[in-house]
C-alpha cells in the first residue's frame, strides 16, 4: 500500500465520482485509509496487489468479514492465519486483468447491505504512481458493481480459466448472494 507515489492530476475520476475526496499525497492517503478502517462496518470489500497492508492495518480480534481480491496470492495464508478462515475470503485475479484498486466498508444487515464509504485508485501495469480518491457513500454504488465484476472474473478465471460476458443481473445476483452469506454467518456467530 505504501510503496507508491501519490499525486493529484485532473482525470476521468472527476466525471465518474463528482463528490470524491482528493487524496493529494501519501500522508492524506494513509490517514484516509486508516480512518476508513476505524469506522463502524462489518464487511470490507477490497481489491489489492497482495492484501499485505491489511495485516498491519487491521487486528485479527476485529472479527469482521473481509472479502479480498488479490493479484499476488503470496500473503494469502498469512491473511487467513491472522483473520481466521471464517472471516476472510480471498480470490485471485491476475494483475493484467484488473487495474482498479478499491476498499469499501459495508454495513450488512438482514435483507440490506449499504456501502458506507470507500477509497479508489487505478494502478496501470503495476505502476508506482497512483491518484487515489476517497468516496462518500453516495459514490460507492458504481464501485460495488466494479468490485463484483472483478469477483465474478476471479471466479471464472479460477474455475474455467477464462472470463465470459458479465451482465448487470450477474452483478446484482453476486452482490445479493455474498451479502446473504455474510448475514447468515453473523447468525451462526451469535
Amino acid at each position: 500500500m505504501y510503496e507508491v507515489e501519490v499525486y493529484s492530476r485532473p482525470s476521468s475520476l472527476n466525471r465518474i465520482f463528482p463528490a470524491r475526496i482528493a487524496l493529494d499525497n501519501l500522508t492524506a492517503f494513509k490517514v484516509y485509509t486508516l480512518d476508513l478502517l476505524s469506522k463502524d462496518w462489518n464487511l470490507l470489500l477490497c481489491v489489492a496487489e497482495s492484501g499485505e497492508w491489511l495485516l498491519k492495518a487491521l487486528r485479527h480480534e476485529d472479527r469482521r468479514h473481509i472479502t479480498l481480491i488479490v493479484a499476488d496470492p503470496t500473503k494469502k495464508q498469512e491473511l487467513i492465519n491472522q483473520f481466521g478462515e471464517k472471516f476472510i475470503t480471498i480470490k485471485v485475479l491476475p494483475w493484467w486483468l484488473h487495474n482498479q484498486h478499491m476498499t469499501i466498508i459495508v454495513d450488512v444487515k438482514k435483507r440490506t447491505a449499504k456501502a458506507k464509504e470507500g477509497m479508489f485508485f487505478e494502478r496501470r501495469h503495476r505502476s508506482s504512481s497512483i491518484n487515489p480518491v476517497g468516496l462518500p457513500a453516495n459514490e460507492c454504488d458504481n464501485l460495488l458493481d466494479t468490485f463484483f465484476a472483478y469477483w465474478l472474473k476471479a471466479e471464472a478465471v479460477n474455475e474455467k480459466g477464462s472470463i465470459g460476458l458479465l451482465r448487470k443481473g450477474d452483478l446484482k445476483l453476486a452482490r445479493r448472494n455474498m451479502f446473504d452469506k455474510i448475514y447468515a454467518s453473523f447468525q451462526t456467530q451469535s
